[in-house]
């Protein structure tokens, strides 16, 4: 899928999301990656008034299950009452 196509549907994914205090949204890097090369997609949705956040993680070092298990954690303790995603490869996983 190309980059123009991913951003046109993940633009149509933000337009269908209500706009909501209880609802964030989190972008997860690949594999080598340290989240800056998500920051143009953040400051789109921060631009539409969506609660957001680079989830950043140590891909180098840290196995997949650990990171999976502490950003569950995170999401659990935050308390949303829903979740998005926005992921790039093994972020995805």
């Amino acid at each position: 899928m190309n980059k123009i196509r991913l951003l046109f549907l993940f633009l149509l994914l933000l337009l269908c999301i209500e706009n909501q205090a209880t609802h964030k949204i989190y972008l997860i890097h690949g594999f080598g990656g340290i989240g800056l090369e998500l920051e143009k997609i953040r400051k789109i949705i921060d631009d539409k008034g969506f609660v957001n956040e680079i989830y950043t993680y140590q891909s180098l070092a840290k196995d997949v299950d650990s990171v999976g298990e502490n950003l569950f954690e995170k999401i659990r303790s935050e308390n949303y009452d829903s979740i998005s995603f926005v992921t790039h490869s093994m972020g995805a996983l």
